[in-house]
């Protein structure tokens, strides 16, 4: 994907209110993986941590632009 085509679809995001829901537990492996192209897509992220116990926490304290809840 460009940089434009990218610029594009966060536009579309945040111009309809698009916020993006990942939930998560034990998936440190593929985490940063997938926010990072979700990222690329959108500014509204929450990630809610599902008590993971490997490293998801620190993975997502890696993104300050993400809101995370952890249950």
């Amino acid at each position: 994907m460009t940089d434009k085509e990218t610029e594009y679809w966060q536009t579309q995001t945040t111009q309809q209110n698009i916020i993006i829901v990942i939930p998560t537990y034990n998936n440190a492996a593929t985490l940063g993986i997938v926010l990072d192209e979700v990222c690329r897509y959108a500014t509204h992220i929450l990630v809610v941590n599902d008590g993971s116990t490997d490293a998801t926490t620190q993975i997502l304290s890696a993104y300050n632009n993400i809101k995370v809840i952890t249950h």
